[in-house]
């Protein structure tokens, strides 16, 4: 399964062209012109809603916008709603409004329950030009 994800993400990856390549010509921090400023934003899947400290992989990227949804157990009926993450459909539409160029998971794993679900989010990334990079 996990190398049908990797072929996947591989697959939509290549589709999209060259990472950066949503880049948006701004003026660096210094005030050097012509700088290239890539928006990177960060996605997380916790069973745990304690664990609230990003893994140190996190750390050496410039992430400039963070999300992150738990396992929420007996919301309904005591049973576990996998399903819901509200946080990453969030990600995706701020992404639509303020575009950034990637983001960054720990697996490709995190991004749904199913092969159908990160299918789908792939494909909704590669469509509004997010590229996905799993740590």
């Amino acid at each position: 399964m996990l190398d049908f994800l990797l072929g996947t993400w591989l697959r939509l990856r290549s589709a999209t062209g060259v990472p950066g390549s949503r880049a948006e010509r701004s003026r660096s921090p210094v005030g050097i012109p012509g700088c290239i400023t890539m928006h990177v934003v960060a996605y997380r899947y916790s069973s745990n809603p304690k664990t609230i400290a990003w893994p140190e992989a996190f750390a050496s990227w410039p992430i400039d916008r963070f999300y992150q949804d738990f396992v929420m157990s007996g919301v309904l009926d005591n049973a576990t709603n996998l399903g819901l993450r509200p946080q990453l459909e969030q990600l995706l539409a701020d992404c639509r409004e303020l575009p950034a160029a990637l983001l960054v998971v720990e697996t490709l794993a995190e991004l749904g329950d199913s092969m159908g679900e990160v299918e789908r989010v792939l494909a909704d990334c590669q469509a509004i030009g997010l590229q996905v990079c799993e740590l």
